[in-house]
């Protein structure tokens, strides 16, 4: 599903992967709902995917997306990421199994946090009894694209070789090397994910990048971007501080 906004008047904030780091997310929430009311205005916040997995809180992170905003001030617009599209796969069919790559990338925190003890209960046979359905519907019904007037928002990247009305829902959530290196001009700057690295935010004219690793690094990024601008000014949640970066200097690589 791909959703298409085309107000110019609005603020957005993007959010890279939380991949199960509830406070970093609400600290990231709270900061955003204070930025927009520090210049009296509302605001949508894009939230990049990869919800699920590696953090401990996994579900209730979940069940925040679910509830909305806590923020009256802000609209949340949560898309899907790839490890969202395994954790709904997998419930519905057990045999795209438990001890695959899944199991070994996030998915025994995930079931940590729905309720399974590994010290104590065998490796369950589906997720049925452990995730709720409604988690489930939520997480499959996630659109994977985000489209403005101005940028693109998506968990991993575009595909350089597609045309953008023929893009696939797998590169939207898998793509990795072939959109980091190809320095393509889509029309519009890409918002993403996906691509975890420490030194995250990146801002170029082609693509910003916002997965700094939460879970490991315990970075959680933040881009803003004012209406109808398409460099934005960054945060990013830190452990005990948020550090705040200007609309400034970034690399330049393509001119859009």
């Amino acid at each position: 599903m791909h959703v298409i906004r085309n107000n110019k008047d609005v603020r957005r904030y993007a959010i890279g992967d939380v991949h199960g780091c509830l406070s970093h997310l609400e600290r990231a929430l709270e900061w955003c709902s204070k930025d927009a009311a520090s210049d009296g205005v509302h605001a949508e916040v894009i939230l990049l995917g990869d919800f699920v997995d590696k953090g401990p809180d996994t579900r209730d992170v979940v069940e925040l997306l679910i509830s909305g905003s806590p923020y009256s001030n802000l609209v949340l617009v949560p898309i899907k990421g790839n490890h969202d599209h395994l954790l709904h796969t997998i419930w519905h069919d057990p045999k795209y199994h438990l001890t695959g790559s899944w199991w070994e990338n996030g998915g025994q925190q995930t079931l940590m946090s729905y309720g399974w003890n590994p010290l104590l209960d065998k490796v369950p046979g589906d997720l049925c009894d452990l995730v709720p359905r409604e988690h489930v519907d939520f997480l499959e019904q996630l659109p994977v694209m985000y489209e403005t007037d101005d940028l693109f928002f998506v968990h991993a990247g575009l595909n350089h070789e597609r045309a953008l009305d023929d893009q696939i829902e797998h590169d939207l959530l898998w793509i990795r090397g072939p959109f980091l290196m190809a320095c393509h001009n889509f029309g519009k700057p890409v918002v993403h994910g996906h691509a975890p690295d420490t030194n995250n935010p990146f801002v170029s004219d082609y693509r910003i990048s916002l997965d700094a690793g939460c879970y490991g690094t315990g970075k959680l990024a933040i881009a803003c971007f004012e209406p109808g601008e398409r460099i934005p000014r960054t945060a990013v949640v830190k452990r005990n501080s948020i550090e705040e970066r200007p609309q400034a200097e970034y690399l330049r690589t393509v001119d859009i």
